[in-house]
């Protein structure tokens, strides 16, 4: 019995497919494998598996992450190759390492991620804005709207020009302690540069997520 950890992508339509989906689709494309999954005990017994911070619906995202425990032997690659040919367009295996017994699954380690935020405009003064020493904006908590210094949790942000439009490519806190949305990231931009935001028309991609080691954040894969 052996635990492993998979990397994957979710991109063109598959962003649309929402955490719940997912978890379907995954379990099915497992099976449909011939995967060795070792399943849970009980009266509803279930494949165990589990993933990381679930992805926003439209995001796409180069860096996600599914733990998995095998009741059979079957080499790493082989569980890549065999799941990539059953997964649809759209979703791909890219990486795999055994899982280290004592290790923590990826849900309860992850502390960072870093994002790509494509803003439908150009806008000015871009590089003073995301080098504010503070960045407040209002957000909604379970006990009313409050304001919060977000600057406290991004780790890093820089911008580039892509097509006429303003690209943040930002690493920003993320997992069960400490967690900034993207979305907000983008609303203090617009929110500074007295600039109509239209939600639907930013695109968000998630390259990575990282777990904190000796003071440094490293990919899951490591």
């Amino acid at each position: 019995m052996k635990k492993v950890r998979m990397k994957f992508c979710k991109y063109g339509k598959m962003k649309f497919v929402g955490h719940l989906d997912l978890l379907k689709l995954f379990q099915r494309a497992v099976k449909r494998a011939g995967i060795p999954i070792a399943y849970s005990k009980g009266f509803n017994p279930h494949q165990i598996m589990s993933f990381a911070i679930p992805l926003p619906v439209g995001t796409e995202s180069y860096g996600e992450y599914v733990d998995m425990r095998l009741e059979g032997d079957m080499e790493n690659e082989e569980i890549k190759e065999r799941l990539n040919k059953t997964l649809p367009i759209g979703m791909q295996m890219t990486d795999i390492r055994e899982h280290e017994e004592n290790e923590k699954n990826a849900a309860a380690v992850i502390a960072a991620a870093l994002y790509e935020i494509e803003l439908d405009r150009e806008i000015k003064d871009i590089e003073k804005i995301i080098s504010s020493e503070e960045m407040f904006i209002e957000k909604q908590g379970k006990k009313g709207i409050k304001t919060v210094n977000i600057k406290e949790d991004i780790f890093s942000a820089e911008s580039f020009s892509e097509n006429g439009k303003t690209v943040i490519k930002t690493l920003i806190a993320t997992g069960s302690r400490r967690n900034l949305k993207p979305n907000l990231v983008a609303e203090y931009i617009y929110k500074t540069a007295g600039e109509e935001l239209k939600e639907y028309r930013i695109k968000y991609k998630r390259i990575e997520m990282y777990k904190e080691d000796n003071g440094k954040f490293v990919t899951l894969m490591q």
